[in-house]
């Protein structure tokens, strides 16, 4: 929640209130209200109540470190469940891998203020472990490549998810566009009598070979007019664009 708006390096960083007064005090003192804020929305019950006793001064950091203080897992326990937390966040089908980028690189942070240092190797493990099936082609490539760092890691999967994501696009827009009815030549669904694929094309009806007669020639001797049938009011004799 803190991350999302760049307060998160402030907090960490804990840095101290700039002696001169201008742009600089006053950002500081805007970041630690923008942080009560934040602490306010997504606190609830014991740990809200605890928040807001620092209502008055809106002091976001005061309000975080008490929070800290309380809650948060000390020494070798909270260094454990990070590092299980790093190898267990998983990426699901569709998603943004920077949100899952993200994610994990919260987590080294956290591991880093602790003094345990995520390298390279890890962090490429702990990526490669959890990305889901869609990306076993891209896996089966980089695994062979044995300079391959992070930030490369990082830049072929988003490479890959925003060719993926155009190609189901373009699945998709294919599906809307596919006509869904009855051809009148041939009788089959899927397509337009125009695109038949039995269509002949042999020229006019019968109803118009016997020269300058027109309709009287169709009911002649061999009553050739009589076979043809419109699709538009299903009587014989013409057909639907001449209906």
């Amino acid at each position: 929640m803190l991350e999302a708006s760049d307060l998160c390096d402030f907090l960490l960083k804990g840095e101290e209130k700039p002696v001169a007064a201008g742009d600089a005090q006053d950002k500081w003192v805007t970041s630690k209200h923008k942080i009560f804020a934040r602490l306010v929305q997504y606190t609830e019950d014991a740990p809200y109540d605890m928040v807001t006793q620092f209502v008055e001064e809106r002091d976001g950091m005061k309000a975080w470190k008490g929070l800290v203080a309380k809650y948060e897992l000390k020494g070798n326990v909270q260094k454990a469940v990070l590092q299980k937390e790093l190898h267990n966040v998983a990426m699901a089908e569709g998603d943004d891998p920077d949100v899952f980028f993200g994610k994990l690189e919260t987590i080294r942070r956290q591991l880093k203020n602790l003094k345990v240092e995520v390298d390279e190797s890890s962090m490429i493990g702990a990526v490669m472990g959890n990305l889901p099936f869609s990306y076993e082609s891209l896996l089966s490539v980089v695994e062979g490549d044995e300079d391959l760092s992070y930030e490369d890691l990082k830049k072929r999967i988003r490479v890959f998810h925003l060719r993926h994501a155009r190609s189901a696009k373009g699945e998709e827009s294919a599906l809307m566009t596919t006509f869904d009815g009855k051809c009148h030549g041939c009788g089959a669904y899927g397509h337009k009598k125009s695109d038949c694929p039995r269509r002949t094309d042999k020229g006019s009806s019968g109803s118009r070979d016997g020269g300058g007669g027109g309709g009287h020639a169709g009911r002649g001797g061999g009553g050739g007019g009589k076979k043809i049938k419109c699709h538009h009011c299903h009587k014989l004799g013409h057909i639907k664009k001449d209906c």
